[in-house]
């Protein structure tokens, strides 16, 4: 089994996320990587999502499908791979890199948050349908859909964080003078 690193996610135009589109991959993959589904891994957050059709997934040893109008969440640095398994397949696949939740909390923590898979079912709807938001925005040519598309994205990572980064509540007033 071949595992390759892929090309890290650098993000110099503004925005927060990389999407991938079934239907547009030969065009938005560099001319020299190989489009056959292998294990691979990076440093981002990853949204597999299908619109219509079915997607297999592999995380490590556990197999899932994705099917239609639901998604699957990949950790960073965790080793994959997806197959399209039908035909009529449209979906498409988000990745966050760690670097974009670094610059809210510490830069300087190479440690990224690992988000629980519970986490994510608690807010399924929720997320797909941000997910979807950012599908509608990648696919725009108008400028001002590059904040709507940052905006769900940090919408989605305060709905996962703020579970899993919670700090108990204050038990000391604060001073009064």
């Amino acid at each position: 089994m071949e595992i390759i690193e892929y090309e890290p996610i650098n993000l110099y135009d503004g925005r927060f996320c990389k999407v991938f589109h079934s239907d547009l991959i030969q065009l938005e993959k560099p001319k020299d990587v190989n489009l056959a589904p292998h294990f691979h891994w990076h440093n981002s957050f990853e949204f597999n999502c299908s619109i219509s059709g079915t997607l297999l997934c592999e995380i490590g040893s556990t197999m899932a499908y994705v099917k239609d109008n639901d998604f699957l969440f990949v950790n960073p640095n965790v080793i994959h791979k997806s197959l399209e398994n039908s035909a009529s397949f449209l979906g498409f696949a988000v990745l966050v890199p760690v670097a974009i939740l670094q610059l809210f909390f510490n830069p300087d923590d190479k440690n990224s948050p690992i988000i629980e898979q519970d986490v994510v079912n608690r807010h399924r709807k929720e997320i797909m349908g941000l997910l979807m938001d950012i599908y509608r925005y990648s696919r725009s040519e108008k400028p001002v859909d590059l904040l709507g598309m940052n905006a769900c994205v940090l919408q989605i990572f305060h709905i996962l964080l703020s579970e899993s980064m919670a700090t108990p509540a204050c038990t000391t007033p604060p001073d009064q003078n």
